[in-house]
Formats: structure tokens, sequence, C-alpha cells
């Protein structure tokens, strides 16, 4: 009788693979709310345990109030289509800025960039660049919340692009209609 080891066979029902066990709903996670200044190549990043509609609130105010102390009265945000950038968060956003001595006449307008389109999506350079410098290459022990203590620490040290870099990735972003990308 012949006996041979094969490791890259499993039996499984018709038009299904087999799925290793995970504990993807038990695990440390943190959602990280990353904003880019498109102006000056500054970010902002911040952690939160989840990613619902009043945390998403809490980090756009936060950042409307930085532009409005500033003096800024006209401000845009670039989102994705994450299920949270909704009109509810933009109501529960309006509501929160309303109450605010700081904010009023601060005018906040929303541009939304097409579904599955990270392309076209200045912030997702900056995470590319975030995970690269911060996230890669380190000790498999390491929580989520040194992992975010990390990042932290690289972008308070300096923006990871600088202005002209910005205006490289806009101008980028501005061609990929015209390029024939799709």
């Amino acid at each position: 009788m012949l006996s041979t080891t094969c490791t890259h066979y499993a039996w499984a029902e018709k038009n299904t693979a087999p799925a290793p066990p995970s504990n993807e709903k038990r695990r440390e996670k943190l959602n990280g709310f990353l904003a880019l200044d498109l102006g000056s190549g500054q970010t902002t990043v911040d952690f939160q345990p989840q990613a619902k509609t009043p945390n998403a609130v809490y980090v756009i105010a936060l950042i409307v109030l930085r532009y409005a102390s500033l003096g800024f009265r006209q401000i845009l945000c670039i989102l994705d289509n994450c299920s949270i950038h909704n009109d509810s968060m933009k109501a529960a956003l309006a509501e929160l800025l309303a109450e605010i001595p700081l904010a009023q006449g601060i005018a906040v307008h929303f541009l939304h960039t097409p579904a599955h389109s990270p392309k076209f999506n200045p912030a997702e350079y900056l995470i590319r660049l975030v995970r690269k410098n911060s996230l890669y290459h380190l000790p498999h022990a390491m929580t989520v919340q040194q992992r975010a203590e990390r990042v932290h620490r690289h972008l308070a040290q300096a923006p990871p692009q600088t202005p002209q870099q910005v205006k490289n990735i806009l101008s980028h972003i501005y061609r990929l209609p015209k390029s024939g990308w799709s």
C-alpha cells in the first residue's frame, strides 16, 4: 500500500471552499479616521473602537473646529462611500456644529468619491504611506493600541507628504478619467 502526505488537497462540497476557523468577530481592532489637508499636506488621525456615525461626527467636528479657529468659513470634505458617510451623519454633524459658537457661520460641504474607486480618493494615497512607514514589519506581539500610538507618533513628526506631493496626487486624480482609467 502506498502512503504519501498531501498538504494541498481537501474535500469540500461542490462550489465551496474549506474555510479555516476565524476569530474575526472577537479580535481586538480600532477603526482609523484619517484626514488630509489638501493645501498643506497636514494629516489628522483618530482611532475609535467602532466605525459608527457618532464617531465619524465627532472626528469631522474636531476637524471643522480646527479650521474654524484658523479663520476658514468654507470647508470641503471629500469622503469615500463608507456606509457611515450618509445623510444621517451630515445631519448629526450640522446639529452638533449648530450648538458650538466657534462653528457659527461655517459652511461644510461634502464630496463623495465614486463607489469602489480608491484611486479617486486623495486619502487612500496617504493611507498607503502610513501603512508603509508605520505598520509594515512590526513584531506580531504588538497590540492594536501600540500600533495606533506608533501611527500617531509618525504623523506627529512630520506630514508624510509635502504640499507639492499632494498637488501632484491631485493632478494625477484629475487626469484619471481622461487617461481612460476604468
